[in-house]
């Protein structure tokens, strides 16, 4: 399967006038970082990918997985980014968009079972990660 996301990171950028500047400040990230993600010498983590869908206001799937030059050539519309105060109200976009499909409820017990693990691992990341900042500052008051 092959992945768009640098490509579609790139066309999204330019189709909505954003620069590698504003969008690395929104990412709170070097604008370097941008440069490197859509030139595949780096990729986003997780979040940082939902936090690139909530602001061009696209699903994962069709971030990573569709060709958004030819969909969009083709006369699809496309959404301007949300605001900030929007993306932040959308929080959960991404997921979101699976739920708002046509789905019978045995399936969106699945996706909420998903969604749930995935916020599982994300407070235990946060978690170790706190453990081993208390740990760091307890070596160099050392």
């Amino acid at each position: 399967m092959e992945y768009y996301f640098a490509k579609n990171l790139r066309f999204l950028r330019r189709q909505s006038g954003v620069t590698q500047t504003k969008l690395s400040a929104h990412m709170k990230k070097a604008h370097t970082t941008i440069g490197n993600w859509e030139k595949q010498h780096s990729r986003p983590s997780i979040e940082e990918l939902l936090e690139l869908c909530r602001y061009f206001n696209i699903k994962v799937g069709d971030f990573m997985e569709k060709d958004l030059t030819k969909i969009h050539s083709n006369g699809s519309a496309y959404k301007a980014p949300l605001s900030s105060s929007e993306a932040a109200a959308n929080s959960d976009l991404p997921f979101q968009s699976l739920l708002d499909q046509n789905l019978d409820s045995a399936n969106r017990i699945l996706i909420l079972q998903q969604y749930n693990k995935l916020q599982q691992k994300h407070i235990a990341l946060l978690q170790e990660e706190n453990r081993l900042l208390k740990q760091m500052v307890n070596l160099m008051e050392n």
